[in-house]
């Protein structure tokens, strides 16, 4: 697992910035597989390199996210995405995890992707993404309490037979609010 454990006075940083050394191109980034225990996050910022944006949904690596938990499960506390230009700026692939204050903002692509997932999200808020803000395939998750802005797609994607249960969320500025496809379920209060 991997333990990023900033203090609000004293976050901890992360810079994704590509290498486009490769003929394909790489976005860099974070990738955790297979963690034995619960990565954890708290007080933590994510930034986007302003340099050369990769074409594509994958990179030299065969990835979608800059920042990546397959089979590994993750905490977030007050943590904040902005400007990362991969398809998902954080994916999640049959793991379970528990987000509360998480930002993501500014991203070139999709900002939360859950594939087979489990989850819940509270005090959240998503803003100027320019694809889907939460994508959801084939997951079950609580979100609850969140904010949803200038979504340059749909701000919340359910597809692939997931179930969201949500409540007392805002969505403005989506080209579609919320978007269930492909057998899923979504209960709205």
């Amino acid at each position: 697992p991997v333990h990023l454990l900033g203090n609000k006075d004293a976050p901890v940083q992360l810079l994704i910035e590509p290498d486009l050394s490769h003929s394909k191109k790489s976005w860099g980034g974070l990738l955790v597989v297979n963690a034995a225990a619960q990565s954890r996050m708290r007080h933590v910022v994510v930034t986007g390199s302003a340099r050369t944006e990769i074409t594509g949904r994958q990179d030299a690596n065969g990835l979608t996210g800059c920042i990546t938990f397959y089979k590994s499960n993750l905490s977030i506390r007050n943590a904040t995405f902005s400007g990362l230009h991969c398809e998902d700026a954080l994916n999640i692939v049959h793991s379970k995890f528990d987000f509360d204050h998480l930002e993501i903002s500014d991203s070139k692509a999709d900002a939360l992707d859950s594939d087979f997932s489990h989850g819940k999200i509270t005090n959240s808020t998503f803003r100027n993404n320019k694809n889907d803000d939460l994508d959801l395939s084939g997951s079950d998750v609580e979100l609850r309490s969140s904010t949803f802005v200038n979504s340059g797609d749909k701000a919340i994607s359910v597809g692939e037979g997931s179930i969201l249960e949500a409540g007392d969320i805002k969505i403005t500025g989506a080209t579609a609010g919320i978007v269930s496809k492909d057998q899923s379920v979504v209960n709205i209060r």
